[in-house]
């Protein structure tokens, strides 16, 4: 039985069964945006380099190198492992912004789970962003700590 066949966006669990990620044992809800930081809403809107992503699409995968961050400018994506879902995500967040921090590889695989518009950001355009616009780097901080405790919660 494959992923495919369950719908976008269903993962496995160790039970062996198939699950949407709300009831996936694993499950750990990204943080409201009451608590996150978002003082950039809206900058993507204008972003010089676009791509667009069906329901479904994957963006990167777990493992895969990096060389740009992204912003959602429309539509949803699923941060998951091959264990758990680590977020979702909408509009004015922020995601694969730790490959541009310290050249890792990635942590997890992100998959559109709407038809999707996103801001691709490569290093120098993250880079430009931080120096001119310091409410942005502290965004990107933010939602790098708001997934790193929602993922300690749930590791307890």
């Amino acid at each position: 039985m494959s992923d495919q066949s369950q719908g976008p966006g269903w993962w496995v669990a160790s039970d062996g069964k198939w699950y949407p990620p709300e009831q996936h044992p694993n499950y750990a809800p990204a943080p409201s945006s009451s608590h996150a930081m978002r003082p950039v809403a809206g900058l993507f809107r204008n972003a010089q380099h676009t791509l667009n992503v069906p329901a479904g699409g994957v963006v990167f995968r777990e493992g895969d190198m990096g060389e740009e961050m992204f912003g959602i400018i429309d539509g949803q994506v699923q941060l998951q492992t091959t264990e758990r879902v680590i977020a979702i995500l909408g509009p004015d967040d922020v995601f694969g912004e730790m490959a541009l921090v310290d050249s890792s590889p990635r942590m997890a695989t992100a998959v559109a789970t709407a038809d999707t518009v996103l801001a691709v950001l490569n290093k120098h355009r993250f880079l430009f962003l931080v120096h001119e616009t310091p409410t942005f780097a502290l965004s990107v901080m933010s939602a790098m700590a708001d997934r790193f405790r929602a993922q300690g919660r749930t590791n307890r």
